[in-house]
């Protein structure tokens, strides 16, 4: 792939996570050098993509020499955002803030600030599918890849003889804030390929160009610890649809406010969904919505209904979405660590008709949770176990709306968390993580968080 334009650029990669490693080693087979920073300066960049790049680091970084290593050129350490305004390009990862000041400082001063999932759609050579919305996606994606694979694999039968597609027989890929890095399978596109992004805020904000068709599902205010304000959030979201043109489609939720705010000044051609009716496995309502918005979606893309049906009707589901791990004593226990927000921890809530206990909470990032505490002293939740700074203001809501249930504060590990909720539950019961809350702090990740929570299940 000739990339003209990085030659003779001083560029930097800021964060080195996931995307960050995968750019690192798509910009090096191009033979193009790239600086890393990055905040942790104990971080160990591998060299084995790098032909002969000079050793320089910072004295922040200088901590994380290891013996007889070589080192691309770096900057670690609390110092990373320090020298900006020396680069030409910077790409940044989704985890760094868009309008962090020191970026938009050296913006200001004519650095290009860009990212890896700009890049790939600058240079992606294929038909695009970009689903985002506040929670869903992860499923709605994999759901629409899914159907599509399975369109693929019967092309040879006597049905598919009669499908005028225009995807037959066409390689499909997924990925974004799902799968695999989407510079990863960039090299291996085609024009007649497909490809399916779950599109977070985190990489919406960079583009100036939309998915040929482009998902839409609810979206509530979130991600308020990385967006100044509700209104940069939305704004982050309407990406998705803001650079189609007449030719393209944009595949909207009918029942939210807030996308039919963004549907106002859409130029493609819009179509609307709102409740799968079919057979499903997933619980919950909202994946009514998920499986509604994959079908149709495939339908644009000649897949006829018995074919997405029977895949929407197989599906599981993703891991730490409303995710069955174990029936202990009749307890039964599900892991929806996904849940990072008041609205899915309430459709969690709804999800179950069982008296449920719940575990609740993590790190702050300035929601409201007075609607999740009337949602649990109107329903039938026994208990809360909750976590962190969020924890204790869920507990405050609870307090200030009379909750008459059992309340745990305070634990600090997950094994404390399980061994407190397999405490109150009773035969018949439910016990559910699905927190409302950033897992940062207590835990590494969400999916850390969840593997915990099924580790503990597991061990009962």
């Amino acid at each position: 792939m000739y990339l003209p334009n990085f030659k003779n650029k001083k560029i930097a990669i800021l964060g080195y996570g996931r995307e960050g490693k995968s750019l690192r080693h798509f910009l090096s087979g191009e033979g193009i050098e790239a600086t890393i920073l990055d905040r942790d300066e104990n971080l160990v960049i591998d060299t084995s993509v790098i032909r002969s790049l000079t050793s320089t680091i910072s004295q922040a970084g200088e901590s994380a020499r290891r013996e007889g290593e070589a080192r691309s050129v770096s900057t670690l350490g609390v110092q990373y955002l320090g020298n900006l305004d020396n680069f030409d390009l910077v790409f940044r990862s989704p985890g760094v803030p868009r309008l962090t000041p020191e970026l938009l400082a050296a913006e200001k001063k004519g650095v290009e600030i860009s990212s890896a999932t700009k890049l790939f759609f600058d240079l992606c050579p294929c038909p695009i599918v970009g689903v985002t919305g506040t929670k869903g996606k992860g499923t709605t994606a994999s759901l629409i890849y899914e159907i599509l694979k399975k369109q693929f694999q019967i092309s040879n039968d006597k049905l598919q003889k009669k499908i005028k597609s225009q995807i037959l027989n066409k390689k499909v890929y997924l990925g974004g804030n799902i799968g695999n890095p989407v510079i990863d399978f960039l090299p291996k596109l085609k024009p007649e390929a497909l490809v399916i992004l779950e599109l977070s805020s985190f990489q919406l904000q960079d583009l100036r160009k939309s998915p040929h068709i482009a998902v839409v599902l609810d979206i509530f205010v979130d991600h308020l610890d990385h967006h100044k304000t509700k209104e940069e959030y939305q704004t982050a979201k309407e990406s998705i649809v803001k650079y189609q043109n007449e030719e393209d489609l944009a595949v909207l939720y009918k029942n939210s406010d807030s996308v039919k705010k963004i549907s106002k000044n859409i130029k493609a051609k819009t179509i609307w969904f709102t409740k799968y009716e079919g057979k499903i496995k997933l619980l919950g309502e909202h994946n009514l919505i998920n499986a509604e918005a994959a079908r149709v979606t495939a339908s644009l893309l000649g897949v006829r209904d018995s074919v997405s049906k029977a895949v929407i009707e197989k599906f599981k589901g993703l891991p730490h979405r409303l995710e069955f791990v174990k029936n202990v004593n009749g307890v039964t226990y599900y892991n929806d660590s996904q849940s990072t927000i008041s609205e899915t921890a309430i459709a969690a809530i709804d999800s179950f008709q069982k008296p449920k206990i719940l575990i609740l909470g993590g790190s702050e990032k300035g929601l409201e949770y007075a609607g999740l505490a009337r949602k649990i002293v109107n329903s039938d939740v026994k208990a809360v176990i909750l976590v962190g700074e969020a924890g204790k203001r869920i507990e405050k809501e609870l307090k200030n709306q009379k909750y008459k249930g059992s309340i745990k504060s305070n634990l600090k590990t997950m094994k404390e968390m399980v061994e407190n909720a397999a405490e109150a539950a009773e035969s018949g019961d439910v016990v559910l993580l699905s927190p409302a809350a950033a897992s940062f702090g207590t835990f590494k990740s969400y999916e850390d968080r969840g593997d915990q929570f099924k580790a503990v299940v597991k061990g009962l």
